[in-house]
């Protein structure tokens, strides 16, 4: 996947990095956040609720929780949640709002 990319698609790349940085920053605390806010709410530990809340694959996330002696269980059920409401969900808003203005 990466010997498609070519060196002169990659020239804004310093300019670009800032805001790369700051957004991967910004996320990781944000979920941090979300997860110290579940452990308030709920019975859970930060490190199960910060996987589950993180935005990557449930596979790797279980994968994680497994290494690190998280609750394996919940961060699947979080993550599992996550992915069908952005399918479902998340779908369905994005068509009831832009389904008119897109061609086919």
């Amino acid at each position: 996947m990466g010997l498609t990319i070519e060196s002169s698609s990659l020239k804004n790349r310093k300019k670009l990095l800032p805001y790369t940085l700051g957004g991967s920053i910004l996320v990781v605390f944000f979920c941090l956040g979300i997860g110290f806010l579940l452990t308030r709410l709920y019975s859970l530990d930060l490190i199960s609720a910060f996987l589950g809340t993180s935005p990557d694959g449930m596979g790797e996330m279980g994968l994680t929780a497994v290494l690190v002696n998280a609750n394996v269980s919940m961060v699947t059920a979080y993550q599992m949640f996550r992915l069908l409401f952005i399918l479902f969900v998340v779908s369905f808003l994005l068509k009831w709002r832009f389904g008119s203005s897109i061609q086919r």
